[in-house]
């Protein structure tokens, strides 16, 4: 096992996506306070955060109000002299997904959160779009983190980016504090494989994994996750999209079928049935491992077919 560094943001509802309130309120002096969310929500356009936070209407008639030296007794809305208090009705998402794959949020009008095409080819600069009110997309090292208001319901698209599995997290927070935790773990994935998942608005999360990216749902993981049978049958699937000659793909289909029928066998724990477990393993992996030395598949494919078989191995295998 190696150890590696995986940084991973951490957020507060008290700020305006750059500066916490802690902070702001080191300066001292007369202080009042925007309900940034509760704008966003009502106006349902562009957010308004840190950078155009001048932007908001109702923030410009009270500096206009300061300004002037009026009375300030009646104060727009969205706005206190006090810091709004944070209740179990501000429910919001917070995901976060590892490679590979790419991460996209749509709302009920179709308005999308995450990465973009860059326009330039030339450019090797990451773009993204939060049109989503309230929502946000970052990107640190290997990880993906997103968020939006959770009283609606969002579709989540987990678009494929090389053969390999994705670990994919759903926290639904309601007053800052974690309610539900959903965790999707080691879920193969190739470049067609399309996963979608609705959350929040009290709907219980199903991802639907399309894995030849053919518009139909293939199989619906569910918070429990897979069991071996299942994610060889993903397994199986994957290998369709890899472009092996027809008969090489058949060869190596076989096998794997052969090794589903072990597992599906009741007594595969006896000493016996866990040998021809084994053995079914190891047939698969010798073959995956022919097919890279003939040029049929590249290192990387071989590698990541390898590794999603022993992980399977470990789990029904002692």
């Amino acid at each position: 096992m190696t150890d590696v560094l995986d940084p991973q943001p951490l957020d507060t509802f008290e700020g305006d996506a750059t500066v916490v309130a802690p902070s702001a309120e080191a300066f001292g002096g007369e202080r009042y306070y925007v309900d940034i969310f509760g704008y966003n929500e009502m106006k349902n356009t562009v957010d308004r955060e840190h950078k155009n936070i001048l932007e908001i209407d109702l923030l410009q008639n009270l500096i206009t109000t300061l300004v002037k030296h009026e009375s300030t007794g009646t104060l727009p809305a969205f706005i206190s002299s006090t810091q709004p208090e944070i209740t179990d009705d501000d429910k919001r998402l917070r995901l976060s997904v590892h490679s590979p794959v790419e991460l996209h949020l749509y709302d009920s009008l179709n308005r999308h959160t995450g990465p973009v095409p860059n326009p330039d080819p030339a450019s090797d600069f990451d773009i993204y779009e939060e049109e989503i009110p309230n929502s946000y997309y970052w990107r640190l090292g290997e990880g993906q983190y997103a968020g939006v208001g959770g009283n609606t319901s969002t579709t989540i698209t987990l678009q494929g980016l090389a053969l390999g599995t994705f670990t994919f997290d759903v926290e639904e927070l309601a007053g800052g504090d974690v309610a539900t935790t959903t965790v999707y773990e080691d879920i193969p994935v190739a470049t067609t494989t399309i996963a979608t998942l609705v959350a929040g608005g009290g709907v219980v999360p199903l991802l639907l994994l399309d894995i030849d990216g053919d518009g139909t749902a293939d199989t619906e993981v569910t918070p429990g996750g897979l069991t071996s049978e299942e994610l060889v049958g993903i397994v199986k699937g994957l290998v369709k999209t890899l472009n092996l000659p027809q008969k090489k793909e058949e060869q190596l289909l076989q096998r794997l079928t052969k090794l589903e029928r072990e597992l599906t066998k009741e007594h595969k724990k006896e000493r016996i049935e866990k040998l021809k477990t084994r053995l079914a393993f190891a047939k698969v992996i010798r073959l995956i491992s022919l097919y890279e030395k003939r040029k049929l598949l590249t290192k990387d494919e071989a590698v990541e077919l390898i590794t999603m078989l022993e992980n399977i191995r470990s789990m029904v295998v002692q």
